[in-house]
């Protein structure tokens, strides 16, 4: 079995702005220095964007908790 390196798929770089932009479609994913249409293709681009897709659905849930608390002391707050 042949071993890649993993920067032959994505460099550091490249997965930083996977991280700072969660692309949640292709061509969002595609938009991304450094992992092209081509790379899509080749490296079943849909496995990274499952991962994007379940942490942004992550980081959304925990923002309407969030909110939910906040908005719930505030309206105790003004009462």
């Amino acid at each position: 079995m042949h071993k890649m390196n993993f920067q032959n798929v994505a460099t550091i770089s490249t997965l930083r702005q996977m991280a700072e932009r969660l692309p949640i479609t292709r061509p969002g994913l595609c938009e991304i220095d450094g992992f092209p249409e081509h790379k899509y293709a080749k490296f079943e681009g849909m496995k990274f964007l499952n991962i994007t897709t379940e942490f942004n659905n992550k980081v959304a849930s925990e923002y309407m908790i969030m909110f939910s608390h906040l908005f719930a002391y505030q309206k105790e707050w003004l009462n």
